[in-house]
């Protein structure tokens, strides 16, 4: 009947947002860049550039920006980035996150941009 998925009641929102993204894939394929502000994520070459610098980040840590950068705005929790980074299998501390967000803000420069939400998590600001 044309039935791709099935999600169970209560669902997460970020969820239904991850399995919306698969499915439009499939349809129409998104670009293999995302952009935020001078920072550039090539998604083929799997490369991080600030401005016209190359900059080096580990596999976690790139997984990490990759989801800020595909939800700007949206509030999401350690739990949440730890399912969608680490899979649902990771076993360990929540901590874990604000190692890695931590290292993302030095790296990138994003002390203000890349927001802490008191008591939720995180929320790569949207900036005009």
């Amino acid at each position: 009947l044309g039935a791709e998925d099935y999600l169970v009641k209560p669902f997460d929102i970020l969820e239904l947002l991850v399995r919306m993204e698969k499915v439009l894939e499939r349809y129409a394929p998104a670009g293999n860049r995302l952009d935020y502000q001078d920072i550039s994520v090539d998604l083929d070459s799997h490369s991080v550039r600030k401005g016209e610098e190359m900059i080096p980040l580990k596999p976690m840590e790139y997984a990490l920006l990759c989801t800020f950068m595909k939800y700007p705005g949206m509030v999401l929790t350690r739990e949440k980035l730890l399912r969608q980074v680490w899979g649902d299998a990771y076993i360990g501390e929540t901590r874990t996150v604000d190692v890695h967000v931590a290292a993302l803000r030095k790296k990138l420069g994003l002390n203000k941009q890349l927001a802490t939400v008191f008591k939720l998590g995180y929320r790569l600001e949207v900036m005009p």
